[in-house]
């Protein structure tokens, strides 16, 4: 702890992982993920080191200004990923399939948090992530990491109106552009003919933008409402963490309104 303002954290952890059932045994289909998935039973156990900083403080330039630094890395041995390997037709369709292996990887980050209180009714919050992944078994980006992503919101309080609270929010993820190409081809009938097409499993979705906004007040000690509506706008967008995005979008316009009774 350097000053009254500022501390500084540094941990490091020897981890380990066994693998799971459906990392060694999976063979078939996967009813909620819509692949099928083809275990390893040659699968070791996962040897990491993680190092990670954490610098917490309050800057001068702002009164009420606080910052949270935390950068991070992780080097594994035999991590255990899940890529796409293929296509199969079954009785039920056809799906792509995805098999478990076993690389050596890495990975560092950066997670930032901002908080400013400006006032006694306004509070300013935000923070920033960046993860980056290497399968260095390979030589290529790691699959499915969180692609860059920002927040940033602004809340009004006032006790004296009945807890009354307002509160804006915005948050942002960016296209992965680190990403390994799995792209399996399949042959289908276009007007008679069989051609060859390629099935695009690895592209990232575009970047997007989601607002939401919640508020609410309590009616006396005992009640209370609020009323909170996401993707406010009702954006079209994918989640690139979501394999459910190659047949559909994400939820649209969600509104919820809620009475809480204290007893």
């Amino acid at each position: 702890q350097p000053s009254k303002n500022l501390d500084i954290k540094f941990n490091y952890a020897k981890v380990g992982r066994t693998p799971n059932i459906a990392e060694l045994f999976a063979d078939g289909l996967h009813h909620s993920a819509a692949i099928i998935e083809v275990g390893n039973m040659g699968i070791k156990n996962e040897d990491g080191n993680q190092f990670n900083l954490n610098i917490d403080g309050k800057m001068n330039v702002l009164d009420g200004l606080r910052v949270t630094l935390n950068p991070y890395l992780f080097i594994t041995k035999n991590f255990i990923t899940e890529v796409p390997t293929g296509i199969q037709n079954t009785i039920r369709g056809v799906f792509p399939v995805w098999s478990y292996k076993q690389i050596d990887a890495k990975m560092y980050g950066l997670d930032v948090d901002a908080q400013l209180k400006v006032n006694d009714h306004f509070e300013y919050r935000g923070n920033f992530s960046y993860i980056n992944g290497e399968d260095q078994t390979n030589d290529q980006p790691l699959i499915l990491m969180v692609p860059t992503n920002f927040a940033n919101s602004l809340e009004f309080k006032n006790e004296q109106w009945k807890n009354f609270y307002f509160k804006v929010q915005q948050q942002t993820f960016l296209q992965q552009k680190r990403f390994p190409v799995y792209n399996p081809t399949i042959n289908i009938f276009e007007n008679g003919v069989e051609v060859e097409k390629t099935l695009d499993l690895s592209t990232p979705p575009p970047t997007y933008t989601l607002w939401s906004v919640q508020t609410g007040f309590d009616f006396n000690k005992h009640f209370s409402a609020g009323l909170n509506v996401t993707n406010l706008f009702d954006t079209n967008y994918k989640d690139y963490l979501n394999r459910m995005r190659y047949f559909s979008y994400e939820t649209g316009r969600n509104i919820i309104f809620n009475i809480k009774y204290n007893f």
